[in-house]
């Protein structure tokens, strides 16, 4: 196979920063793997709660399957997950430069936790490794930075704070034209 037909490698994030960066209007989630290499995303409103509900939904699943409250059991194989430490303006601004819009998260399920499989256009997928005590703070730094952004789940979701008024039913229709 020549060196140019090679499949690119996943990326393997040991490490997870989030900020919500009100400039953009978006998370900027920076992933950093063994060796000390980075690789940033730019997560939309719509894809951050997604992202929080997933996260949400596959803590349940793993405290269902272990019989034990989310967050509780841990191991070695979870990444580091934590807020985005203060950086110095120009690592910080050449993170931001080197964010890549996040297009899709996928979810792989191994016997123990989950793998999140972010990917952007054009690029090697980067792999997160989360026990369910990862994932359960993972889930709740998501949430707790789209409430500090303010943003309202769509409904029928259950991360933040659904919006209020009227039933659907009795709303007027609208119309776009």
């Amino acid at each position: 196979m020549a060196e140019t037909d090679r499949v690119p490698q996943p990326f393997r994030g040991r490490r997870v920063g989030l900020r919500y960066d009100p400039a953009e209007d978006r998370l900027l989630l920076t992933l950093t793997d063994a060796a000390g290499n980075h690789r940033s995303f730019w997560l939309t409103r719509r894809i951050a709660l997604g992202l929080a509900g997933l996260a949400r939904q596959e803590a349940e699943r793993l405290a269902a399957g272990t019989g034990v409250a989310a967050g509780r059991r841990g191991s070695a194989a979870g990444a580091a997950v934590q807020p985005a430490t203060a950086k110095a303006p120009a690592e910080a601004e050449a993170a931001r430069q080197a964010a890549r819009l996040l297009t899709r998260v996928r979810v792989r399920r191994p016997k123990a936790g989950c793998v999140l499989a972010f990917e952007a256009e054009g690029e090697a997928p980067a792999l997160l490794a989360l026990d369910d005590a990862a994932l359960g703070r993972f889930q709740g730094l998501v949430d707790g930075l789209a409430r500090r952004a303010q943003w309202v789940a769509p409904t029928g979701a259950t991360t933040a704070e659904k919006p209020e008024g009227p039933p659907a039913a009795s709303r007027p229709k609208r119309r776009l034209h």
